[in-house]
C-alpha cells in the first residue's frame, strides 16, 4: 500500500504537468532529510532516497480545467492576521510579515480564508483529473499580480500554517502573465470531508494532551523544552519497509504525530507538529526548509524574550547503536554559529516550496542554550547590589540568589534596573575583578521601565559579579516651530536643566510675534528663564497687526477742472504697527471729491479702513493746457505729450529712428532751422520737427562702426559670391543700428579651399568677413566637379612610439558631386608621430573636409614588425558576384540584393563581407527617375544564414558583418540599405550564446590600376549584443546616417525646434527594423566631420515620432563625444533619432508625458482597484518616480501604489505625477464610488 501511494504522489505532479497542461514556475527538487542513527544512520537513509520533503508544486493550469473548483467567496470579512501572543492560533505570521506589499498580503488572507474554510468544512474536494482533487479557488484583483511573484507568497503560506496538513500542490490562471485565480488542491487521502473531520477531532485531542503539559509554566523556555521532549519521547523516525525515508503524506505532516495511529514522522513532520505547538504556547516559531549534510531537510526557530534560537527536533531523537531510544539536546537552542557548519537554509534567490525561504532572523543570542545541569560541575556565583541600582542574576529565566551553585557552561544574565528611572546611565559589570564589559539598555514596552543587562557564560571556577551604574549628563535639543513665520534654527547639546537664549524674532507678514510657547494651545509659556529637561518644540503666537495709518501720493498730470480723477494714479500705502507697508489696489480704498472743482491745488481726502490721507491734484482750465506733437519727418512716429499746464517745461521721448540716417535732434521749425532747447517753457500748442542726415553725407560725425555677415552657402574656388548673401550692419553715434546695402565689396572672388576673407567698405569705413571655399576640378559655366567628403582606411602594421606613419599605408578615396570617386595622394596629415601605445588617431585633410584612421603604437624595440601582419585568418569567397532584382513600388523602387559574400575566419572572430558591385548598383539605378520623394529601397539577403552558422563556432565571440557599398553612393538620399534579414533562429543564437554581432557599413572603390578592390574604415556601425536581447522575434535591420539637410521627410518638422542659425545641421540616423528590438544595442557615429565636435564636446540625441512628427525626450539624451570624434547612441523604440550640436531651442516631448494612466475608476464603498499606468517601452517603473493625490480621501483613499480604496458614496480625483528626471507630468483619474 505504501508502494502505491508513493507511485501515486509521483503521478500527481506528472498528472499535473501532462493532462493539466501545465508549466511550472519553479521545479520542486524532491530533497532528503538528514537525522542520525548513531549520529550517521538516518543521514545515510535519507541519501539513499534523495530526501523526505515531499515536492509541492506550483503549476499553470486553464479556466476550463478548474472550471469544477468552488470559488472562496471573498465577501467574508477578513482575517486580521497577527500573531497570537495567546493559545489561539497554531500558525505564526512571519512569513506574512516580510510580504512586499499589500496585494501580495491581500492574496495571501484571501488564500489563509479560504484554506480555514476547507480544513474545518466536511465539504468533499473536487475531482479535477485522475488521483487529482481541487479543494478550493480564490480569484485575484486583474492585474495586480505577476506569474514571476507567486513564490513568495505561496511558500510563506505553507510554511506559516502546518495545519493545512491536507495542502498537496497549487495551480493558477493567467492572463498575459498577471495571474487571475490560484487554486488549492487537497491531497488524495484528505479528500472526503468527513475524513477531515474525524482526522481533525482526533488530532485536536491530542494536541490538547501536549499542551497540558505546560499549562501552569510560567517559563517559555521550559514550555519549549517540555514540548521538545514530549514529541521526541512519543515519536519516532517514519521509515519505509526498505529502510528509506517515508514518502507518505502523514510523515510529512502534523498528522504524523498527532494521530496516534502513526507516531512516527520524517523531519517535515517534527518541525511543523513543533511550530504548531509552540505557536499554541504563544510562543513565535517559524519553519525553515533547506539542507544538512547536502541533503534536504526542515527545521524551526524559535523566539525567547526577543532572541531567535535554532531547534532541530529530528536531530535531536536519534537512537543508539542497538536500536534504544536517546533523548538529545545537541540542537536546541542552538546560535547559527552552531547550526550552519552543517545546515543550510534555502533563500530568496531559489524557487519553489521547500527550497525558496524567506529571510530568516539572526540567532546569536545564549541565554536560553540547554546545559544539563546533573552532569555539569557546580560552581558558585557571588554578587553584590549597588547603591542606585537592583541587581538581578538570571539562569533560562530563573533568579540565581548570591551564593548559589550553578553548572558551568550555563547562560547567566546580568540584570541592573536603575532606582531613579529618570536618569541615564553607562552600566558595566565585571568577573573576579577582570576587564570591564558593557551591558545594554532596555525599555519595557508594557511599563516603560529602564533596565541594563548582559549575560555571560558560566566559567568553571567560582565567580564574583561586580556591577557599576554612572549616571551620563543629558543633553537635548529645542525646535522651534514659526506657525508660518520666517525659519528659526534649531539648538542642540543643552544641558539637562539648563536655560536657553532665544533666538532672534521670527518675522511673519501682518503679524506681530507674541512670544515662544510649550504647547500648540498657548497656555505654557517658554521665555529665558525656562529650564529645559527634554528635547522640545516650541510654537510661535501671532497677533494680527494693527493699521497705523495710511500714506498717499499723486503720480498723474494736472486735470482739467471738472475731470474726474483716476485712482489708478494714487499710490496709497497701509502701514502697521509691525512696520510693514501694504501697496493698496485701487478698489480697496476711497476718495473725496472724485473729480477736480478749483484752480490750482485740490487737496482729495483718501480713506482706508477707518484712516485718511490727503494728495494734492493741480487743477487748470482747460484753455491753460498745451499739447506738444512731434513730426517724425519719415522716422519712427512719437505720441504727443499733452495737458502740458502753461510754463512747465517737458521730457523729450525715446528718439526716433530711420534707417540710413542719424537722428539730430528735435527743431521748431520743418525746414529744422532752429534747434529746440528741453529745457524751454511751454506756452501754447506746438508741433516739434525731427532732423535726419544721411549716414553717407556726414560719416565722420554719425557712424561709429560697421560689420558684416556672410549668409549664404560655400563657394567654389574661382567663383565669386553675391553681394545680396552679404549683411552689412552700421551703428551710429546714437548707438541705433542700420542695415544698409549700398556698400562695397573691393574683391567678390574666392580664391582658397576654406576660410577665404573678404572686406566691405561703407562711407569710409571697412569690416572684414569669411566665406568657406570648397575644391574645383574641372571648368565650365554650369559644370563644376567638387569633393561632397572623403573617407580613409590604414592597412599598415603597429609602429613604434616615436616613429612616423608611412602615408603610403593610408588609402584616401574622395567623393564628387558628379558620383565619382578618385583616390588622392595629394592629401595632408594633422600629425604622423606616434605617441602613445596602443589606439592613435590620425586625421587626414582634403578639400577642406577631415576624416581619420586608426594605427596601433608599440613599445620601442618591440619584436612585433611595423609591417602590415597578416593574423591566422583563412578567407572563402561563398558568392564570387552580387546581383540585383528590382521592381516598383510605392515611393520608388524596390532592390532584392544578394552580395558577393567572402568569409575571413581567425579563431576568435569571423568577418563576413558582403558586397554590392560599383558596376551592379550603376546598371539597377540606370534610367531610374530617383531623388527625395522616388527612392531605391534596398534588401540584403542571404546573410542571416552565414552569421548563424559562425555564431555556432565554438571560440568565436564575435561576428563583423560588413555591408560595402560603392563609397560615391553614400551620400546620396534615394538610395538606401533599408534592411538586412534576420530570422529567428539566427536571433535566438545571439541571444542564447551571449556573442555579439557587429554591422558594419563600409565604403568600396575598385582600382583599375591595381585590379584590387578598397575599403574604407568603418562609416557607422550597428552593435548587436545578445546579452542585451530581450526579444527574438523575426526581424529585419538597418542603419543608415546622413545629413539632416538632407533627410526631407523630417527637416521641416526638426527645424521648428531650432534657431534659425541652427536650422538643417545635425545628423539623422535612421536604423529601419521590423520586430521588437527594444534596447539591443547602439550604433556608433562619426559627429567630428558632420558636427565639427572635438573629445569631450557634447551633443543631444532626440528620437524623432513619425506619428506626431515631432522630436521626444530619450532614457538618455546627453552624449559626451570620445577621442575618436565618435558616440555611441544606445538604441530604444525608435526608427529615427537626431543627434544636435545644441540643446533644442523649443522643449521636446518629455518621457514622463508619454505615459497613460486609467481615466476613470467605478468602484463600490469598501472595495479598491489599482491605478493602471503604462509608461513608454524605453523606460521601468524604476526609471520614473511616481506619486499619488486625491482630492477627497474621505470619498476615495490612494494608497502609495496607486491602489484606490473606496470609502464613502461619491466623486473623486485622483491626481497622479509621473516625474523622470527633471521633468514631470501630471494625469487625473475621476473615480466614482457607488
Amino acid at each position: 500500500m505504501k508502494k502505491k501511494r508513493k507511485v501515486l504522489a509521483c503521478l500527481l505532479i506528472i498528472i499535473l504537468v501532462t493532462q493539466i497542461s501545465i508549466r511550472n514556475i519553479s521545479d520542486a527538487k524532491t530533497v532528503a532529510d538528514t537525522k542520525t542513527v548513531d549520529k550517521t544512520a538516518i543521514q545515510t537513509a535519507d541519501g539513499l532516497n534523495g530526501g523526505d520533503l515531499l515536492p509541492i508544486a506550483i503549476t499553470e493550469v486553464t479556466k476550463e480545467q478548474i472550471k469544477e473548483v468552488p470559488t472562496y467567496n471573498q465577501n467574508i470579512k477578513k482575517r486580521n492576521l497577527t500573531f497570537a501572543t495567546t493559545k489561539t492560533s497554531y500558525s505564526s505570521t512571519y512569513g506574512y510579515d516580510l510580504l512586499a506589499n499589500d496585494t501580495y498580503k491581500g492574496v495571501y488572507q484571501d488564500l489563509v480564508a479560504a484554506c480555514e474554510v476547507f480544513t474545518k468544512s466536511d465539504n468533499d474536494a473536487t475531482l479535477v483529473s485522475d488521483n487529482i482533487y481541487g479543494a478550493l479557488t480564490v480569484t485575484v484583483e486583474e492585474n495586480t499580480l505577476r506569474t514571476s511573484e507567486l513564490d513568495a507568497i505561496l511558500c510563506s503560506l505553507y510554511y506559516d500554517h502546518p495545519e493545512f496538513y491536507w495542502l498537496d500542490s497549487f495551480a493558477y490562471t493567467h492572463n498575459a502573465n498577471y495571474i487571475v485565480s490560484i487554486t488549492a488542491f487537497c491531497s488524495n487521502e484528505y479528500r472526503l470531508g468527513t475524513t477531515r473531520t474525524a482526522l481533525n477531532t482526533k488530532m485536536d485531542t491530542e494536541i490538547k494532551r501536549y499542551l497540558n503539559l505546560v499549562n501552569g509554566v510560567s517559563s517559555d523556555y521550559k514550555k519549549e523544552l517540555i514540548i521538545h521532549d514530549e514529541i521526541i519521547n512519543q515519536v519516532q523516525y517514519a521509515f519505509d519497509n526498505k529502510g528509506n525515508p517515508s514518502v507518505e503524506k502523514w510523515a510529512h505532516s502534523i498528522v504524523g504525530v498527532f494521530d496516534t495511529s502513526y507516531n512516527r514522522v520524517v523531519c517535515e513532520g517534527y518541525a511543523k507538529a513543533f511550530q504548531l505547538l509552540m505557536n499554541a504556547c504563544g510562543i513565535e516559531c517559524i519553519y525553515v526548509p533547506g539542507t544538512a549534510n547536502g541533503s534536504g531537510h526542515g527545521w524551526n526557530k524559535v523566539k525567547l524574550d526577543g532572541d531567535w534560537y535554532n531547534v532541530d527536533v529530528t536531530w535531536d531523537d536519534p537512537t543508539s547503536g542497538n536500536g534504544t531510544p536517546i533523548l538529545s539536546h545537541d540542537y536546541f537552542n542552538v546560535t547559527d554559529a552552531k547550526l550552519l557548519t552543517n545546515h543550510t537554509p534555502g533563500n530568496t534567490m531559489s524557487t519553489g516550496i521547500n527550497s525558496w525561504c524567506y529571510s530568516l532572523p539572526v540567532s546569536n543570542a545564549i541565554i536560553y542554550k540547554y546545559v544539563n545541569s546533573d552532569s555539569s560541575q557546580k560552581y558558585t556565583i557571588k554578587y553584590n547590589q549597588t547603591a542606585n541600582a537592583t541587581v538581578t542574576l538570571y539562569n533560562q529565566g530563573a533568579v540565581v540568589a548570591t551564593d548559589s551553585a550553578v553548572a558551568s557552561g550555563s547562560a547567566i544574565t546580568v540584570e541592573a534596573v536603575p532606582k531613579d528611572q529618570d536618569n541615564t546611565y553607562i552600566a558595566t559589570y565585571s568577573i573576579n575583578n577582570q576587564s570591564a564589559i558593557t551591558m545594554n539598555e532596555k525599555i519595557d514596552q508594557t511599563s516603560g521601565k529602564i533596565s541594563y543587562s548582559n549575560t555571560f557564560v558560566m566559567p568553571e571556577s567560582d565567580v564574583n559579579v561586580a556591577v557599576t551604574l554612572t549616571q551620563v549628563v543629558k543633553k537635548y535639543s529645542v525646535t522651534f516651530n514659526s506657525k508660518g513665520g520666517s525659519a528659526v534654527q534649531k539648538i542642540t547639546d543643552i544641558v539637562e536643566g539648563s536655560t536657553i537664549t532665544l533666538p532672534t524674532e521670527p518675522k511673519y507678514k501682518g503679524y506681530v510675534f507674541g512670544g515662544w510657547y510649550e504647547d500648540e494651545e498657548y497656555k505654557v509659556v517658554f521665555n529665558e528663564s525656562s529650564v529645559v529637561n527634554k528635547d522640545m518644540t516650541l510654537y510661535a503666537k501671532w497677533i494680527a497687526s494693527e493699521l497705523v495709518k495710511i500714506e498717499a501720493n499723486y503720480s498723474g498730470i494736472n486735470l482739467i477742472v471738472g475731470t474726474g480723477i483716476n485712482k489708478s494714479d494714487i499710490d496709497v500705502f497701509a502701514v502697521y504697527d509691525d512696520g510693514n507697508r501694504e501697496l493698496l489696489s485701487a478698489s480697496k480704498f476711497s476718495i473725496y471729491p472724485e473729480t477736480i472743482d478749483n484752480t490750482g491745488n485740490n487737496t482729495i481726502e483718501v480713506s482706508y479702513s477707518g484712516k485718511t490721507a490727503n494728495v494734492i491734484i493741480y487743477g487748470v482750465e482747460e484753455s491753460r493746457l498745451c499739447t506738444v506733437s512731434f513730426d517724425s519727418q519719415g522716422g519712427s512716429s512719437v505720441s504727443p505729450i499733452k495737458n502740458v499746464k502753461h510754463g512747465d517745461k517737458i521730457t523729450l521721448p525715446t528718439n526716433p529712428t530711420m534707417n540710413g540716417y542719424f537722428f539730430g535732434g528735435w527743431y521748431t521749425q520743418k525746414a529744422c532751422l532752429t534747434k529746440f532747447i528741453s529745457d524751454s517753457e511751454i506756452t501754447s500748442d506746438i508741433t516739434l520737427y525731427a532732423k535726419w542726415v544721411s549716414l553717407l553725407s556726414d560719416p565722420k560725425n554719425t557712424i561709429k562702426n560697421i560689420s558684416a555677415t556672410y549668409t549664404g552657402n560655400s563657394i567654389l574656388v574661382g567663383n565669386s559670391i553675391s553681394k545680396s548673401d552679404v549683411k552689412v550692419t552700421v551703428t551710429d553715434m546714437n548707438g541705433v543700428k542700420h542695415s544698409v546695402t549700398d556698400f562695397t565689396i573691393p574683391n567678390y572672388k574666392i580664391t582658397v579651399v576654406g576660410n577665404n576673407t573678404l572686406t566691405a567698405t561703407f562711407g569710409g569705413f571697412s569690416t572684414n568677413f569669411t566665406v568657406k571655399g570648397i575644391s574645383t576640378q574641372s571648368g565650365g559655366n554650369d559644370n563644376y566637379k567638387y569633393v561632397t567628403f572623403i573617407s580613409a582606411g590604414y592597412y599598415g602594421g603597429p609602429v613604434e612610439v616615436g616613429s612616423s606613419v608611412d602615408p603610403n599605408n593610408i588609402t584616401v578615396i574622395a567623393a564628387y558631386n558628379d558620383n565619382s570617386v578618385a583616390y588622392i595622394t595629394d592629401f595632408s596629415l594633422s600629425n604622423t608621430v606616434i605617441t602613445s601605445l596602443g589606439t592613435n588617431t590620425i586625421y587626414v585633410y582634403y578639400s577642406g573636409y577631415t576624416a581619420t584612421v586608426t594605427v596601433t603604437g608599440i613599445a620601442k624595440g618591440s619584436s612585433t614588425p611595423t609591417t602590415p601582419v597578416q593574423p591566422p585568418t583563412s578567407t572563402t569567397v561563398i558568392a564570387a558576384s552580387s546581383s540585383i532584382s528590382t521592381s516598383v513600388i510605392k515611393g520608388g523602387y524596390q532592390g532584392i540584393v544578394f552580395p558577393r559574400i567572402s568569409l575571413t575566419t581567425n579563431p576568435t572572430y569571423s568577418t563576413i563581407t558582403a558586397e554590392i558591385e560599383e558596376k551592379v548598383l550603376a546598371s539597377a539605378i540606370a534610367g531610374k527617375d530617383l531623388g527625395n520623394t522616388n527612392i531605391l529601397q534596398l534588401t540584403l539577403n542571404s546573410i542571416g544564414s552565414q552569421v548563424l552558422t559562425q555564431l555556432y563556432r565554438a571560440n568565436v565571440n564575435e561576428v563583423y558583418v560588413k555591408v560595402c557599398m560603392p563609397i560615391q553612393y553614400y551620400g546620396r538620399n534615394d538610395i538606401q540599405i533599408s534592411n538586412i534579414a534576420f530570422d529567428n533562429a539566427t536571433l535566438t543564437r545571439i541571444k542564447d550564446s551571449s556573442k555579439s554581432v557587429y554591422i558594419q557599413y563600409v565604403g568600396s572603390s575598385y582600382s583599375t590600376e591595381t585590379g584590387k578592390t578598397y575599403y574604407t574604415n568603418p562609416i557607422c556601425t550597428l552593435t548587436l549584443k545578445g546579452k542585451e536581447f530581450h526579444s527574438t522575434a523575426n526581424t529585419n535591420v538597418a542603419l543608415r546616417v546622413t545629413s539632416l539637410e538632407k533627410d526631407y521627410q523630417i527637416e521641416s518638422a526638426v527645424n521648428q525646434y531650432l534657431k534659425a542659425e541652427d536650422r538643417g545641421n545635425g545628423i539623422v540616423v535612421t536604423l529601419g527594423q521590423n520586430g521588437e528590438l527594444n534596447n539591443f544595442g547602439s550604433v556608433t557615429v562619426d559627429v567630428g566631420g558632420s558636427l565639427g565636435k572635438e573629445s569631450g564636446d557634447k551633443v543631444y540625441v532626440y528620437g524623432y515620432n513619425a506619428s506626431t512628427k515631432k522630436l521626444e525626450e530619450l532614457p538618455i539624451t546627453k552624449y559626451t563625444v570620445d577621442k575618436n570624434q565618435n558616440i555611441s547612441l544606445a538604441v530604444c523604440t525608435y526608427s529615427k533619432y537626431v543627434i544636435l550640436k545644441e540643446e533644442t531651442d523649443q522643449k521636446v516631448t518629455t518621457i514622463a508625458s508619454r505615459s497613460k494612466v486609467s481615466k476613470s475608476l467605478t468602484m463600490k464603498k469598501d472595495n479598491n482597484k489599482q491605478l493602471i499606468i503604462t509608461l513608454t517601452p524605453d523606460i521601468s517603473k524604476d526609471d520614473v518616480k511616481i506619486t499619488y493625490k486625491s482630492s477627497n480621501s474621505k470619498v476615495a483613499y490612494v494608497s502609495k501604489v496607486g491602489k484606490v480604496y473606496g470609502k464613502k458614496k461619491g466623486n473623486a480625483v485622483i491626481t497622479t505625477t509621473i516625474t523622470y528626471g527633471k521633468n514631470s507630468k501630471k494625469f487625473t483619474t475621476k473615480i466614482v464610488v457607488k
